[in-house]
């Protein structure tokens, strides 16, 4: 656990090309949208193939949505799954972005062990964006006072316990490195403490055995996690 890690941004289209191909966000517009957007990148996705990998990024939302299909394709990710391709739409949409998050997790999870192994996969989660909503059935749960994104963190927080139940069946889950982060920081819920809290992300690599534990007071950033997870 990172206690000092960081945002290279604050737009979900500055940070996952931060997160994914160590690109920072230098340009008044985001680089998906640049006219650097077709050149040849390196990625987690682009250097893992030459190791063997196999590759997918997933998204609950439309596919298109804030450019992330064609910057996976020229990222050299092999699949992306978006909303179209899940298979229970109607019964799990969540009337704003997509698929709900503690559906759209386990779902992946199991739709991993359709690869063959080794493989590197990504996933950017939606409820926590405006507008926070909560399946009706949870919101009891989850609700919690002030700003509402708090909730919507509680809830992402379970979403996430609800994949790592299924990936625990799963026979790669032994095997996997798996890193938690935030593509961007919400709003602001408090009186900030400084500057540098508007841009404080978690930043969390986690194996299975334990191998890696501990916390960590050095400084971390999205652009840092593609050459740690390669080392």
């Amino acid at each position: 656990i990172f206690n000092n890690g960081f945002a290279n941004a604050k737009e979900s289209v500055q940070g996952i090309p931060a997160i994914l191909a160590s690109i920072p966000s230098l340009m008044d517009e985001p680089y998906i949208f640049s006219r650097y957007s077709v050149n040849k990148i390196n990625s987690m996705a682009s250097l893992l193939k030459d190791e063997g990998y196999t590759s997918a990024f997933f998204h609950g939302a439309a596919t298109g949505t804030m450019g992330f299909h064609s910057f996976c394709k020229s990222a050299g990710f092999d699949r992306y799954y978006g909303k179209e391709d899940y298979p229970n739409i109607q019964d799990d949409f969540d009337g704003s972005w997509g698929i709900w998050d503690h559906k759209y997790l386990p779902y992946m999870a199991s739709e991993l062990s359709s690869f063959s192994a080794p493989f590197f996969a990504s996933v950017l989660t939606l409820n926590s964006h405006h507008p926070f909503k909560l399946p009706d059935h949870l919101a009891k749960r989850f609700t919690s006072k002030g700003h509402p994104i708090i909730s919507s963190v509680r809830y992402a927080d379970f979403a996430l316990s609800q994949f790592f139940e299924e990936a625990k069946k799963q026979s790669w889950y032994k095997n996997t490195m798996f890193v938690i982060t935030a593509d961007h920081t919400g709003p602001n819920t408090d009186v900030l403490k400084n500057i540098l809290d508007d841009y404080r992300i978690p930043i969390i690599f986690f194996r299975p055995d334990h191998s890696i534990r501990g916390v960590s007071d050095k400084i971390a950033s999205q652009i840092d996690i593609l050459p740690t997870v390669l080392s």
